[in-house]
């Protein structure tokens, strides 16, 4: 892979750890947890049109540039689904466990900070390679993906939680969930699994 790839790939992850923020921010601003369902529901606008542009447009000077800033040159296409899918996970976390404000950071930061490093690092330095359902997974982003979303996730919860909601979240993430045959984007599971690990573990303690 070139450098030009690299880089396309590091600025989609650098939106995706930026988007991640944005509702965690927005919770801590406002003091409220209920801020990161009123964030979504503001972010879908923009996503949506972005996805419109993409899906309807792509054959076209615009729609190209806009397909070009958000898809990889390799691998399954996404047609720009990805700012949609992230808030949709999001949103998810929020309602399944909303009751529960650091379930629901801890779960972003997993999706933003985990998956975020874990593509990059597998895609730029990943030499342990293995194909799942026709994606290129690799040992090193998924290691990655664990150490960013424990770091991160520890400023909020206790390292021990921190270090195995992320561990098995990834790990999770590295197989893939498919239902009915059909592939569930990670940006939508990512925060419900990190999140469901979290309240099992906090049931047990």
């Amino acid at each position: 892979m070139n450098n030009v790839i690299y880089k396309r790939e590091l600025n989609r992850k650098i939106l995706h750890i930026i988007t991640g923020l944005i509702f965690i921010t927005s919770a801590f601003i406002f003091k409220d947890i209920d801020a990161v369902f009123w964030t979504g529901a503001v972010l879908l606008i923009p996503f949506s049109l972005f996805y419109l542009i993409v899906r309807w447009f792509r054959h076209t000077v615009i729609g190209r540039s806009f397909f070009h800033s958000v898809e990889r040159e390799q691998g399954n296409y996404t047609n720009g689904i990805g700012g949609l899918s992230f808030t949709f996970g999001v949103l998810l976390s929020y309602i399944l466990f909303g009751f529960n404000p650091a379930i629901v950071i801890v779960s972003i930061l997993v999706l933003s900070f985990g998956d975020g490093f874990a593509s990059y690092i597998g895609m730029r330095f990943g030499r342990h390679k293995f194909n799942i359902d026709g994606h290129t997974k690799t040992l090193e982003g998924t290691f990655a993906g664990i150490v960013a979303a424990t770091v991160a996730s520890s400023f909020f919860v206790d390292f021990f939680t921190a270090l195995i909601v992320s561990s098995l979240t990834m790990i999770i993430e590295l197989v893939g969930i498919r239902i009915r045959g059909r592939e569930i984007p990670d940006n939508i599971y990512i925060p419900v699994i990190s999140g469901l690990i979290m309240y099992i573990l906090i049931l047990f303690k």
